[in-house]
């Protein structure tokens, strides 16, 4: 199951898979996956990826199968974030600027405040 987008509980873009009593899951982040054994850990917190690998490879290699065979819609970094938010930093800072009468009702709010 994908899970494309940021949760506001602190959720990250992946998918999961399971089999029996085994759960895959891969985060679209940084790529890494994680394995459980629901049977034996229900609360997850025993990562078998690194000793379980021929289940690991399995488990993955049908999760990548079945979200090619979907079309499922997987999240890429956005290499300009950076450049964007300072970009969307200055247009903000220049709009205050440029807005007296709404920086006075922002103030007076106690929403914002000025250095």
């Amino acid at each position: 199951m994908p899970y494309p987008h940021y949760g506001n509980q602190g959720g990250t873009p992946g998918a999961s898979i399971r089999a029996g009593d085994n759960k895959l899951i891969q985060f679209f982040d940084d790529n890494h996956v994680e394995l459980y054994n629901l049977k034996e850990d229900i609360g997850e917190d025993h990562n078998l990826s690194q000793t379980e690998t021929e289940e690991r490879d399995e488990l993955l290699q049908n999760l990548n199968s079945w979200l090619e065979k979907v079309e499922a819609k997987i999240p890429k970094p956005n290499l300009d974030y950076e450049k964007e938010l300072k970009n969307k930093d200055f247009q903000l800072n220049n709009f205050f600027t440029n807005s007296p009468i709404l920086l006075i009702a922002l103030r007076a709010s106690g929403r914002f405040s000025v250095k």
